[in-house]
């Protein structure tokens, strides 16, 4: 290929984009004028009808009054056993949610309490905060992997579809006192 041949590929590669640049600066107020009166717009899959969603958005209401929860209504739990043991009969998979993610904070605060990331926990995932409990402190390499025997559980749970994987209620308070054990174990870490 030549140095012509080169500089004409490039230029016939170019043309087109160009081209529909200065169609659309040119035509941009033309253009905007008739965006905003588009109604419909339809490409393949792709449909939206502009003027059912405005008028869906001009009912909505300006502001929405929260429903507090009465005093005799409220549930507070004395510790997350207890919250697993109200939770677990009704859902099984939500208690080892609340349990993971409990135990997620608690890791959190250890690395934050004990000053062994450069970077917040929350900017990290649970693995990398994981890792630094490994390289950092003394913990028992059994506690690493209940931690990744629990978070296996709760991924399975978390991510199967349609109930695929089903928990008993046994599994789900087993699972919240092995939860209850590791966090107070991540509370008791010292630098």
């Amino acid at each position: 290929m030549t140095l012509f041949e080169f500089i004409s590929s490039i230029i016939s590669s170019l043309a087109w984009p160009t081209i529909v640049l200065i169609i659309v600066f040119i035509l941009k107020n033309p253009l905007s004028k008739i965006l905003i009166s588009l109604t419909k717009f339809r490409y393949k899959d792709l449909e939206m009808e502009f003027e059912r969603l405005q008028s869906s958005t001009d009912a909505l209401p300006e502001t929405i009054e929260n429903k507090t929860i009465p005093e005799s209504e409220r549930i507070i739990y004395a510790s997350l056993e207890e919250q697993i043991a109200d939770i677990s009969p009704r859902s099984p998979e939500g208690a080892i949610l609340i349990a993971w993610s409990t135990i997620e904070a608690a890791i959190s605060s250890a690395i934050m309490r004990l000053a062994i990331s450069p970077e917040p926990p929350s900017y990290r995932s649970v693995i990398h905060n994981i890792e630094c409990l490994k390289k950092y402190t003394n913990l028992d390499k059994i506690i690493f992997a209940i931690l990744d025997d629990l978070r296996v559980v709760r991924n399975q749970v978390a991510h199967a579809g349609d109930g695929k994987y089903k928990v008993s209620v046994e599994q789900a308070l087993s699972y919240g006192k092995t939860a209850e054990k590791i966090i107070k174990i991540l509370q008791n870490l010292k630098r």
